[in-house]
């Protein structure tokens, strides 16, 4: 395995940023932690400016879709692992309920539940047994449809991220 994770890339003699290990990201990034952590906060900023502008200031919205985001994908990423459709698992593994989120965000209960009422206004959540969820859309969701601007800027931004940091860690890894 150590073999398989440092593997040099054919031809060239130099590390791929694919086959460099997480110790070795953290050393390159610790080495050379000015640079670091001026690409990180830039995008971090930029990334939270972007989100404060869509939700008009309110980032514990942006906090709760992502969370119940992150269970949705991980939920698609089980189904389709499994080979069954995402409604087929039980409704625990696909979204979250207000108590939950409450705890896992650190956001009051009735902040919480107040958010996902909003939510679910514009469309972006459904309620299931006490379980909120991403409301499908297709193949998609309401939410990732409505926030596509966000999300292609966010995608461009994290490309522009990776491509600064890889450089910087295959730099400071030894061949």
């Amino acid at each position: 395995m150590a073999n398989q994770d440092r593997t040099a890339e054919k031809g060239l003699g130099r590390t791929t940023p694919a086959s460099i290990r997480t110790p070795d990201v953290e050393a390159a990034f610790r080495s050379n932690y000015p640079r670091y952590q001026y690409c990180f906060v830039d995008y971090f900023a930029e990334q939270l400016a972007d989100f404060s502008r869509v939700f008009h200031g309110d980032l514990q919205m942006v906090v709760l879709l992502a969370t119940i985001g992150q269970i949705s994908l991980s939920a698609a990423i089980a189904a389709e692992t499994g080979g069954r459709a995402v409604s087929e698992l039980p409704p625990e593994r696909r979204g979250m309920t207000t108590h939950r989120l409450a705890d896992c965000t650190g956001i009051p209960r009735e902040t919480v539940r107040r958010k996902l009422l909003a939510m679910e206004r514009k469309g972006w959540l459904v309620r299931e047994h006490n379980f909120w969820f991403l409301t499908p859309s297709g193949d998609d969701t309401v939410a990732r449809k409505d926030l596509a601007g966000l999300d292609d800027r966010a995608i461009a931004r994290t490309a522009r991220l990776y491509t600064t940091l890889a450089r910087l860690v295959v730099a400071a890894t030894p061949t």
